[in-house]
């Protein structure tokens, strides 16, 4: 006698969560291991074998799951900014919500302070290995010029968040958002906190004074 055999039915809903899911891990592992080859070789000395090996999948996997160098270095780049692979759009993180819903102009210049701070450590090895290889690699030049502007385009939407009336007089928009990418820069990180030796407190503090006595109207 020929018995029924019970079969789950096929979930493709749940084939494609799980494969989405062990894609977003494989690029996970590629864009942590290209940032600290980067970091440590520079990003002429690191290879594609190299990075593979060190997030422990085949190079095609590198490949599909991020791209070549260029591509490599411009998300990870990317990651620094953001601190993490999540797919909520840098615009709509969490602290960036308290800038917009925050009224006191101080207090909103110390949430950026913060913020600005708490990401040098993260992108400034990663940045200067990107600016350093934009000058010999076509590639990379391109996508460092649109990293910068990315970049550029976010510190024009974070001064926004600042009611014009706080402003300096006469300051614009994108004078202010200038200001906050020079004194903001991973650059200046770089020589205040990594070649002289400074305190990230001690940074932060001079960050958030900085940009106060830049862009805020003086009160009275």
């Amino acid at each position: 006698m020929t018995h029924a055999v019970n079969r789950r039915p096929y979930d493709a809903t749940t084939r494609r969560r799980i494969a989405q899911q062990q894609r977003q891990h494989s690029r996970e592992r590629v864009v942590t291991a290209a940032a600290a080859l980067f970091a440590q070789n520079g990003y002429t000395a690191t290879t594609i074998d190299a990075i593979a090996n060190a997030a422990g999948v085949a190079v095609q996997t590198v490949y599909a799951a991020v791209g070549g160098k260029p591509a490599l270095i411009q998300a990870v780049v990317s990651r620094a900014i953001a601190g993490d692979e999540s797919l909520t759009p840098l615009l709509d993180r969490e602290w960036l919500t308290r800038l917009r819903q925050e009224t006191n102009p101080r207090r909103q210049i110390r949430i950026l302070a913060d913020e600005q701070a708490a990401i040098g450590p993260r992108i400034v090895p990663v940045w200067l290995a990107m600016r350093a290889a934009a000058s010999t690699d076509p590639e990379v030049a391109q996508a460092w010029q649109q990293s910068m502007a990315i970049k550029h385009e976010t510190q024009l939407a974070m001064v926004r968040a600042i009611r014009r009336a706080h402003l300096k007089p006469g300051l614009t928009y994108a004078q202010a958002a200038d200001l906050l990418w020079t004194l903001a820069s991973p650059e200046t990180y770089d020589l205040l906190v990594l070649q002289r030796g400074w305190p990230a407190r001690r940074f932060t503090r001079w960050l958030a004074e900085a940009l106060a006595a830049s862009l805020l109207r003086t009160p009275g």
